[in-house]
């Protein structure tokens, strides 16, 4: 059995390897349809055991195009996998679901707050 480090360098390892192709398949997607101009890939986390892989997917455009956006990734994930089988040296592909990141948005919520709470003089 090896050790949780170097299963977690594994994990990353894995991790990066799928996001980065993802990030360039959704690169390629974005060079033919208007749609995916602002799509970015902010992350990939793996399961502990593997099995699942979430996608975070954020949209520069802004949150109208999200929901369009990530039911068409999930339409071509057979397509994805696929392409990632074929070309990263994975010898079980996890399942894979494309999940909105809205940590942006969140962020300048909170920070929009902040900002109106330090005029007011409450903070």
């Amino acid at each position: 059995m090896l050790s949780p480090k170097v299963q977690g360098v594994r994990r990353a390892r894995r991790e990066a390897l799928i996001h980065a192709k993802i990030a360039e398949i959704v690169l390629r997607l974005g060079q033919g349809n208007a749609l995916f101009q602002g799509i970015s890939i902010s992350r990939v986390k793996l399961s502990p055991d593997g099995k699942l892989c979430t996608i975070y997917v954020m949209v520069m455009n802004g949150l109208d195009s999200l929901p369009k956006v990530c039911e068409y990734l999930k339409r071509r994930l057979p397509s994805f996998r696929k392409t990632i089988s074929q070309s990263l040296p994975i010898h079980r592909l996890p399942n894979m679901r494309f999940v909105p990141d809205v940590a942006l948005e969140e962020h300048q919520r909170v920070s929009a707050i902040i900002d109106q709470l330090k005029e007011s003089g409450n903070l």
